[in-house]
């Protein structure tokens, strides 16, 4: 369905391409802070986010990011925190997320009024103390198509996905491994400039599971139940301002709106990622050239 999707919109573009393009910069620099809440309770931890993104040509976008965990109270009510440690002990966690990279393949317009596919590629690279790392611990890859309109008053913007994962890493100690299920994704949401100087946008996101664990497959059942599979709806919100042309700043605000099942062994692959698991507050810097 998402490559009938993709061909579809390819087709309706090929008339556009080249019309409207005209980049003003080639490479950015964002350095943010998030702080993540899980479910509103007094646990969650900080997340340190680096990214680079770079136009290998006009068309062309290619980017990678880092993220640092850190600071993280008593968020694993599991069986997932560091084997022979009662979860209730683990009160500090320190290390760094899977990196990602990703590219954006323009078909028409620019990348702030334009369509354009996206391959996003999670790295099996995950290395943390406080629990074991191994359920976090594979390799992702996303496809999705992203369109950017431009009307007098606002610019809407849809995007559609889909994500593909590899079976996580075995923890030794119990031989346990998951065989996380396919997602699909949708976005649909608005981004308005104010007097040139400042924005805001506003997204809604929704999650969706295609298959369970029980079909997925779970390694050792006799040590963690199988999941179920999860509907998920996250809002984000963002306001921003451009200081000159180089240097930009902006707050996002994003929160859990819905969940099924509501339970945190339901949501692994997610488990980092800002708003699935409660509120989140972040703050970038954008610096462009």
């Amino acid at each position: 369905m998402l490559l009938s999707l993709l061909l579809l919109f390819s087709l309706k573009a090929q008339a556009q391409v080249d019309a409207t393009y005209a980049h003003e910069k080639d490479a950015a620099v964002l350095l943010g802070q998030k702080i993540q809440e899980q479910f509103g309770i007094n646990s969650g931890y900080a997340i340190t986010e680096v990214r680079g993104v770079t136009l290998m040509s006009p068309r062309f976008e290619f980017s990678g990011k880092i993220r640092i965990l850190a600071r993280i109270g008593n968020l694993f009510t599991t069986s997932l925190a560091t084997i022979g440690t009662n979860p209730s002990e683990v009160v500090s966690v320190t290390g760094f997320d899977r990196p990602s990279i990703r590219a954006r393949q323009l078909i028409y317009g620019d990348f702030k009024h334009g369509r354009w596919y996206i391959l996003d590629l999670g790295l099996a690279l995950f290395n943390i103390s406080g629990y074991a790392p191994e359920p976090f611990r594979y390799w992702s890859a996303r496809v999705g198509l992203h369109e950017a309109l431009h009307t007098p008053f606002i610019s809407p913007r849809f995007e559609i996905g889909l994500t593909l994962r590899s079976r996580s890493d075995t923890v030794q100690a119990t031989g346990l491994a998951f065989i996380y299920p396919p997602t699909f994704d949708v976005s649909v949401g608005f981004h308005k400039e104010i007097k040139e100087k400042f924005y805001t946008a506003f997204n809604l996101k929704f999650d969706q599971a295609l298959t369970n664990q029980k079909v997925a497959g779970i390694y050792d059942r006799s040590s963690i139940r199988a999941f179920e599979a999860p509907t998920l709806l996250v809002g984000f919100a963002e306001l921003g301002w451009h200081i000159d042309y180089i240097n930009s700043v902006f707050f996002r605000f994003s929160d859990h709106v819905f969940s099924w099942p509501n339970d945190v062994n339901s949501m692994l692959w997610n488990y980092f990622e800002e708003g699935y698991l409660g509120r989140s507050y972040s703050l970038y810097w954008r610096w462009q050239w």
